[in-house]
């Protein structure tokens, strides 16, 4: 799982990643049902089961995630957002699921496939 550290790498993550479905997963260690879904996300069976997928996990708790938190409106832990990278290199969010949701989450994968 690629740990994000302010804006730049986030950029950088989007950038490298635009060609696949893109999930931001916003989380801290203290959080249980963000551990819960680290351990969910990293299992052999959900590589198969979204083979497209690539995430990458922000800690809500380091100062350099402060304005990422703040654009992406994160309010309850975890939060899961799907994003796209256009062509002028805006995102677009495809979808936002507030708390561990796992049927929500493979349901938006599918959607956005």
């Amino acid at each position: 799982m690629i740990n994000i550290n302010g804006i730049d790498e986030l950029d950088k993550f989007l950038i490298e990643n635009q060609d696949k479905v893109i999930m931001l997963y916003f989380g801290a260690i203290w959080c249980q049902p963000c551990k819960k879904l680290k351990i969910r996300l990293e299992n052999e069976e959900t590589k198969t089961e979204m083979p497209n997928l690539s995430y990458c996990y922000i800690d809500i708790d380091d100062e350099c995630n402060n304005d990422i938190c703040n654009i992406y409106q994160v309010k309850l832990l975890p939060t899961i957002i799907f994003v796209k990278l256009e062509e002028d290199l805006s995102i677009k969010v495809l979808g936002k699921i507030d708390g561990y949701d796992w049927i929500k989450i493979i349901m938006t994968y599918n959607q956005i496939k």
